[in-house]
């Protein structure tokens, strides 16, 4: 037990370190946070990690912009798993994270931030094992805006979760999603303005062949409430496949 307590402790400020340090290294974006909160006893026999008010601000076009900024990470996993190489993540969870994605117009994309990978020689290595249970999005603020395609959408107070085993070809994911306020425009055209928006969502996953399946009667946008079936198909990068159906039964 007082190793429990004491170890995250004595090691937070050199975690602390080598996690900013591995992300700046990674990243083609300036990444910075608070703090770390380590612990072994908030769920244990779970390890809880808590990343403080970290921000990742881009570079060059985008080096006034910041891509995301969040109260808090929490990720919560499984540590005897991990201490054997497998990540079994039981949940990660975004608090109050501001969310600013833009296309500028020649195309680039600020979310592009991953340093490509050099070519090494192959080696035989045990292959990296994640699994991922849950995810959360808590009074998120998210602005994507497309110089390119004239698109712009806001979405204020976002409440969103979802639960599925994402290491399996073939899943379920569940999802809950509630907003305040959702602004959509295209070209010239506002087709949302500021809607209050609820959605209640199961999504029928086949990573095989990139197929996502739903059916749910539980979609609400203001006062008018929507029902929709359907598919949505991508067999490879430059082609999409969908047979949507929408209805409204109870206006």
């Amino acid at each position: 037990l007082a190793t429990a307590i004491i170890l995250p402790v004595f090691f937070k400020d050199k975690i602390m370190a080598l996690v900013k340090k591995e992300m700046n290294e990674q990243l083609i974006a300036t990444t910075d946070f608070k703090d770390v909160d380590i612990s072994l006893i908030h769920n244990f026999p779970r390890l809880s990690v808590s990343i403080v008010d970290i921000s990742i601000v881009g570079r060059d076009a985008f080096k006034n912009d910041t891509l995301i900024a969040a109260k808090s990470i929490d990720i919560s996993l499984d540590l005897m798993k991990a201490i054997n190489g497998i990540y079994d993540i039981m949940n990660i969870g975004l608090v109050s994270p501001r969310i600013h994605a833009r296309v500028l117009e020649n195309g680039t994309a600020n979310w592009n931030i991953t340093k490509p990978t050099p070519p090494t020689q192959p080696t035989e290595t045990k292959p990296f094992a994640l699994k991922l249970r849950k995810y959360s999005l808590e009074n998120a603020y998210i602005e994507y805006k497309d110089e390119q395609g004239k698109m712009h959408v806001i979405i204020e107070n976002l409440d969103h979760k979802g639960s599925g085993d994402f290491s399996s070809d073939e899943f379920t994911l569940s999802t809950k999603t509630t907003a305040d306020a959702i602004t959509f425009i295209n070209g010239n055209i506002s087709y949302l303005s500021k809607v209050k928006t609820a959605i209640d969502l199961d999504l029928d996953i086949n990573n095989k062949t990139n197929k996502y399946t739903f059916n749910t009667e539980k979609i609400q946008l203001n006062g008018l409430r929507l029902s929709t079936k359907g598919f949505v198909q991508m067999p490879d990068t430059n082609n999409m496949n969908m047979d949507i159906q929408f209805s409204t039964p109870s206006n």
